[in-house]
């Protein structure tokens, strides 16, 4: 579920294509929930993985409060591809120092402001 650096796609997180419908979204959402649920009653050892089982539920969530609105979709993946670009261009600019500092500035910035957005409004 984590590629690209480590960032979170939510598309996959739904088993969602590329080029999704907000339909799909909420068939895919109930579905991998309700497999969730029938994973966590059947299994004995479900008290043990709690932890990962809640992990697991709240990306569900997340991923279908911000997919469900094919606007807040794409600005998401759009926001999302920028702090990767970012990320990678402040990685790449580790020859130079004054590029580095501007680089990891920038992604900084957008980091905090993609987090604030996504993870503060949503999650919580």
């Amino acid at each position: 579920m984590t590629d690209d650096l480590g960032y979170i796609d939510y598309r996959r997180v739904l088993d969602l294509p590329e080029q999704y419908k907000p339909a799909d979204v909420i068939r895919s959402y109930k579905k991998r929930m309700k497999q969730l649920m029938i994973e966590i009653s059947d299994n004995e050892h479900a008290q043990e993985r709690q932890e990962a089982y809640l992990l697991l539920i709240a990306q569900l969530n997340a991923a279908f409060y911000i997919l469900r609105d094919r606007e807040r979709g794409e600005t998401y993946l759009r926001s999302r591809e920028e702090v990767i670009q970012l990320e990678e261009d402040w990685r790449n600019a580790n020859n130079n120092p004054a590029d580095e500092d501007k680089w990891r500035r920038r992604y900084d910035q957008a980091l905090r402001d993609f987090l604030a957005l996504y993870m503060e409004e949503y999650v919580l």
